[in-house]
């Protein structure tokens, strides 16, 4: 029941950033969510109290996402390479998670 519950979040989170990439944040809205997730409007409040609760979860997908390409370059370097390394993965990460 948990596994089936995690993939349904996911599958409303993975909408709702479908819809801010497209269409952005203005056209957010749960029946929007709802439908591009194809479940029912119901649904999405049986995983989110609300459609703020949702956005912070997409923010800490978001950062968590940030965090993990910083550990790697991190890793990866040392000095000032390890500077240049930061730079460039923190603009690979935004230019692949805009408008977040």
């Amino acid at each position: 029941m948990d596994n089936e519950k995690n993939n349904i979040e996911i599958k409303l989170i993975e909408a709702a950033i479908q819809i801010i990439q497209m269409h952005g944040f203005e056209n957010l809205t749960v029946r929007a969510v709802a439908a591009k997730a194809k479940c029912s409007i119901g649904s999405l409040y049986n995983y989110f109290k609300d459609m703020n609760e949702l956005i912070l979860k997409i923010n800490a997908r978001t950062l968590l996402n940030l965090q993990k390409s910083i550990k790697q370059a991190i890793s990866k370097s040392k000095g000032q390479e390890l500077v240049k390394s930061l730079g460039k993965a923190y603009l690979k990460f935004a230019q692949h998670n805009l408008p977040f």
